[in-house]
């Protein structure tokens, strides 16, 4: 479409009306950054990602917005980010041992090894993204079973999001059916939604004068709370907290997932691009992990133009 139409153009989903896609980096400034008021954010598509994570800095506006979004960006700074790079590692370590054990079990017995990339991705960036945003081990990689980890996966299951919460929004009358989907998608997001808010309210309780517990960890919502702590006008509330931290779930996990996916099915397509790819990742690491601070900078460039 963006070869035929260019970079605006507007299609229509049947009930959800009609939708106006922007890919210029010029447009895309001026209604993200530049002129953000004359754009506000079109309420239904709201209303979907206030079922999915509440009010948080995605789907707030005006004044609560930009108060979230000091806050919130504080968390993402380059030496914040940097700190978090180990849970990356570890995680990717697990994923790794996990496939080395499959493979292994499989030459044993005498047969190949195939594994869904689709899935393997969603697991382990679900175990990154529950580690990196309130501390929480889904364990997906490692097989664990959780009720919270069943309830994402109703929320958001492989391969994007779930359609019910979009009918919801644009129909809450849908609510009061007794529709077994639409139950269960009620329950989970109950089930993380209370895991969510007992997380935050207990780091909360941590950093009064009055406690003598120190549950504070370097993940987002400890960066959140040291940089509320910092501007003590703007701080967070407990559900504006647990809003953010649903929605560093709703965009961290199966956007990331997804591109891995595709990354892997390409690469898998293009056996030349995936050899030297491999040569470059030798002779640069030599089989260990690389940097934060090489990947930063790009001293592995061929790394980040197949990413």
């Amino acid at each position: 479409w963006l070869h035929t139409y260019g970079n605006v153009f507007c299609y229509r989903i049947m009930p959800f009306g009609h939708h106006v896609v922007i890919s210029g980096a010029d447009d895309m400034k001026r209604v993200l950054i530049s002129q953000p008021k004359l754009y506000p954010k079109p309420q239904e598509d709201m209303k979907y990602v206030e079922i999915l994570a509440g009010r948080g800095v995605l789907s707030a506006e005006g004044v609560s917005h930009t108060r979230q979004r000091k806050i919130v960006a504080q968390a993402f700074h380059f030496d914040a980010v940097q700190k978090l790079y180990p849970l990356f590692v570890e995680q990717a370590d697990i994923l790794i041992s996990a496939w080395t054990e499959v493979c292994a079990s499989d030459a044993d017995e005498g047969r190949s090894t195939v594994l869904d990339m689709c899935t393997q991705m969603s697991h382990v960036t679900l175990d990154i993204i529950g580690l990196t945003a309130f501390g929480y081990a889904f364990d997906c990689v490692k097989g664990s079973h959780s009720e919270v980890r069943e309830a994402y996966k109703d929320i958001m299951p492989m391969g994007g999001s779930s359609f019910i919460p979009m009918l919801l929004g644009k129909f809450p009358i849908l609510n009061y059916l007794p529709v077994p989907s639409f139950k269960r998608a009620d329950r989970a997001q109950t089930t993380l939604r209370t895991l969510v808010r007992r997380i935050v309210d207990a780091r909360v309780s941590c950093r009064s004068p009055l406690s003598s517990q120190d549950l504070s960890q370097n993940d987002l919502l400890d960066l959140m709370l040291r940089a509320g702590a910092n501007n003590k006008g703007a701080r967070l509330s407990n559900e504006e907290l647990a809003n953010n931290v649903q929605t560093f779930l709703l965009a961290g996990h199966e956007t990331t997932s997804t591109a891995l996916s595709w990354a892997h099915y390409l690469l898998a397509l293009n056996p030349e691009t995936r050899t030297k790819l491999r040569q470059e990742l030798s002779d640069r690491l030599g089989g260990r992990a690389p940097t934060y601070r090489e990947l930063s900078d790009n001293a592995i460039p061929y790394l980040r133009a197949v990413i």
